[in-house]
């Protein structure tokens, strides 16, 4: 996990995933982790399911019968099946987690992207109006968690947001929950209601 926060390619391609691997238990515990251990687990909590699932993840899952190493394809999205259950079979592991850059979820290819810090000085849900076009990016991406200790802190609830923009209109948006559902799990009607919008605080109290 460590290195995962740390690594300057992730942190480009994928802020939302270095960000929860950053904010896991503590450095001791960081240091020996792992993404795979974490979803595996399948605890409603786990951090990086909601970035991974904000990412389009894809899990390779292998096991060896017969002689032969057979490796299948699953989205994060059908991987958990409750707390502490997923689709792994009896003698079958997780090998790979492959996912797409954040920017490359919700726009083409090359365009701007910005982390929450970018955003923060002219938030518009803190004066309720619609973000600044000359500076509103054309990617978002955040991701938090809330718990009830501000060290080794599991999350009671985690939240992860995409926002790709058009000018100030929110062109398309993915959202994730996490610890509020016996699985990880997007948000679709939320992200219903901020496509084709500028986002204010207006529109962020519906979703």
């Amino acid at each position: 996990m460590s290195e995962i926060a740390c690594d300057p390619i992730i942190r480009d391609a994928a802020p939302v995933l270095a960000e929860a691997a950053g904010r896991i238990a503590c450095p001791q515990v960081r240091n020996r982790a792992t993404v795979g251990g974490n979803l595996c687990n399948a605890s409603p909590a786990a951090d990086t399911a909601v970035p991974l699932i904000l990412l389009d993840a894809v899990l390779d899952l292998a096991s060896f019968r017969e002689g032969a190493v057979t490796v299948r394809e699953e989205p994060i999205t059908d991987f958990f099946r409750g707390p502490g259950s997923t689709i792994l079979t009896p003698g079958e592991i997780l090998t790979h987690i492959r996912f797409k850059p954040v920017g490359d979820t919700v726009r083409p290819r090359g365009l701007k992207s910005a982390a929450r810090s970018e955003l923060e000085p002219k938030s518009a849900a803190r004066s309720g109006q619609g973000l600044d076009s000359a500076t509103c990016p054309s990617v978002f991406a955040a991701w938090d968690k809330f718990g009830t200790r501000p060290a080794m802190e599991i999350a009671v609830a985690s939240v992860g947001v995409v926002l790709g923009f058009e000018k100030r209109t929110v062109a398309h948006a993915r959202l994730g929950y996490g610890s509020v559902a016996p699985v990880p799990w997007r948000g679709r009607k939320a992200e219903a209601e901020l496509v084709g919008r500028e986002l204010c605080a207006g529109v962020i109290e519906k979703c």
